[in-house]
């Protein structure tokens, strides 16, 4: 009897990149946690490692960045933006921004290409 390999998926759905990324934000900064400048570097920290152990963890070709930003709000204005050069059938981002914390913005990106 032959062994039969299934083929390694070469897609990500931005779905599962939702839900990575919205659980990794809101267990650090979800609710109303009131901004620290003291610990906003561990929770960027928090936040990128966390998505990136479970980005890697789904097993996929892909290479992964992930970039965050947190900044207390205080009515100053904040713009960001990219620009990306891939393949369109493989490749993808994913932004969310932390829209319940009435202390803080955290933007949260994920870009990730295919190997």
């Amino acid at each position: 009897m032959d062994d039969f390999q299934q083929p390694e998926e070469t897609t990500i759905s931005p779905e599962e990149v939702t839900v990575i990324v919205k659980d990794a934000v809101d267990s650090v900064v979800g609710g109303n946690v009131q901004y620290d400048h003291l610990r906003v570097g561990q929770w960027i920290n928090n936040i990128i490692e966390t998505s990136m152990k479970k980005l890697t963890a789904l097993n996929k070709p892909f290479k992964f960045v992930v970039t965050c930003i947190i900044m207390k709000k205080t009515g100053a204005g904040l713009h960001t933006a990219s620009s990306t050069h891939w393949d369109i059938t493989a490749d993808n981002l994913y932004c969310h921004k932390e829209e319940s914390n009435k202390y803080l913005y955290c933007i949260t990106t994920v870009y990730w290409t295919a190997l």
